[in-house]
């Protein structure tokens, strides 16, 4: 907690994100009420270096960022391009339809860190498209990026990383969830000499393949459930048993709730 810290809310006290960030300062706290935000300056956002958090009030399912983007409108939702570390964060959004395009920013639909690690917790990340990273892309990062209980579904990158596209870069994935994604190459994650880490996440049903390592260190995968199996320890091969995969909701079945069988991933990672 940074002492004399505010709360800035939107759209209560500002009408976009972005006029929100313009004003706050280190350790401020942009609190985004439930809706589903569009237009300038609820995309393309920048977090001019903070050290500041974006967070939901109530989830990713109830506060979503739709970035509208096309061909001919292309946009991302958030740009972290100087030197931003762990404690700029994004927290409990839905960043949704970021189109990143040749001739504006070609990678990262939803979140493109040039030289940066943001955050970023409790979000969900959907139908966005790119070159390089669907949704996120990552290159030459300062620290450890950390992304943490996130969801990656039907996001899609010409190129590499259909969900996440590292480069150069340094990110420790955890609890998060992969589906439906494609790309020419990993799908799921791309690497390229990069140091990725990756526990306790499911990666299923992604298009043509789920993890791609080009260079750098051995990735450190633990206790997943990766299709076509990868080597670490606790990792398993299996279907998960989503109970539905309709709009966000990807819970695992348990027969204790109803279900026929209860999903492999069920109590199968590392506390």
């Amino acid at each position: 907690v940074v002492a004399n810290a505010a709360i800035l809310t939107v759209p209560g006290e500002y009408s976009t994100i972005q006029d929100a960030v313009d004003v706050s300062v280190d350790g401020d706290v942009v609190l985004v009420a439930d809706g589903v935000y569009t237009g300038t300056g609820n995309r393309d956002i920048h977090f001019e270096g903070k050290s500041i958090r974006v967070e939901s009030v109530n989830g990713p399912e109830t506060c979503i960022i739709d970035c509208q983007g096309t061909v001919s409108q292309p946009h991302t939702g958030f740009i972290f391009d100087n030197g931003e570390t762990n404690n700029a964060a994004l927290i409990g959004l839905t960043v949704r339809n970021g189109y990143a395009a040749p001739g504006t920013v070609t990678n990262g639909g939803a979140v493109n860190c040039y030289g940066s690690n943001p955050s970023l917790i409790n979000c969900i990340f959907h139908n966005n498209s790119a070159d390089n990273g669907g949704a996120v892309y990552v290159l030459d990062t300062n620290n450890q990026m950390m992304v943490f209980n996130c969801l990656f579904y039907d996001n899609i990158a010409d190129v590499d990383g259909g969900g996440v596209s590292l480069n150069i870069a340094d990110m420790r994935v955890i609890n998060c969830t992969f589906e439906g994604n494609a790309a020419a190459t990993g799908a799921a994650l791309h690497s390229w000499h990069s140091n990725l880490a990756l526990h306790n996440g499911i990666v299923w049903e992604n298009s043509p393949d789920s993890l791609y390592i080009l260079g750098g260190d051995p990735p450190n995968v633990t206790h997943s459930n990766i299709q076509n199996g990868f080597t670490g320890e606790g990792n398993i091969d299996t279907d998960p048993l989503f109970v539905t995969q309709d709009e966000y909701d990807y819970l695992l079945s348990q027969s204790n709730a109803g279900q026929p069988e209860t999903s492999q991933c069920v109590d199968a990672g590392y506390n």
